[in-house]
């Protein structure tokens, strides 16, 4: 191995054990795992219907977000036909009651509006809804470009 590859190795293996971290963090919090859940799926469902999308958009943003948080399109299919209140209230709630963390919420904000602005094309109502969700998680006015 030359010195460039022991470099992208020694990254890539730094990267691995962030995201393990990441995970054992996610997963050490059992009693708000549920809470956290539904705060992901309520979030990326509200960003969905805020720009009129369709399944398909929830499908886009299961590749990206509900795998970093290893949810199964299978979970959340089933999960979002159970779910009854998809809404800010309800997400507030959530965070509320549940005390959720700022670096959890913080790292699904990024995750959203990676997503938002993956395209390139974000729409006012989209743009409107990530505002709302970034007031609701009581967020920094940017937290990520």
């Amino acid at each position: 191995m030359n010195d460039n590859e022991v470099q992208i190795k020694l990254e890539v293996m730094e990267s691995i054990d962030k995201e393990l971290g990441r995970l054992e963090k996610f997963k050490e919090e059992k009693g708000k795992l549920l809470a956290k859940i539904r705060v992901i799926v309520r979030s990326c469902l509200m960003l969905a219907r805020s720009d009129g999308e369709n399944f398909e958009e929830l499908e886009k943003i299961n590749n990206y977000i509900f795998a970093r948080y290893c949810l199964s399109g299978k979970t959340v299919r089933k999960y979002c036909r159970s779910i009854e209140d998809v809404s800010l209230n309800a997400i507030k709630e959530d965070i509320e009651k549940y005390e959720l963390d700022k670096e959890f919420l913080t790292d699904l904000y990024n995750d959203l509006f990676t997503v938002a602005y993956a395209d390139g094309d974000v729409s006012t109502k989209e743009d409107k809804m990530i505002s709302k969700l970034q007031t609701v998680f009581k967020l920094p006015f940017i937290t990520k470009l």
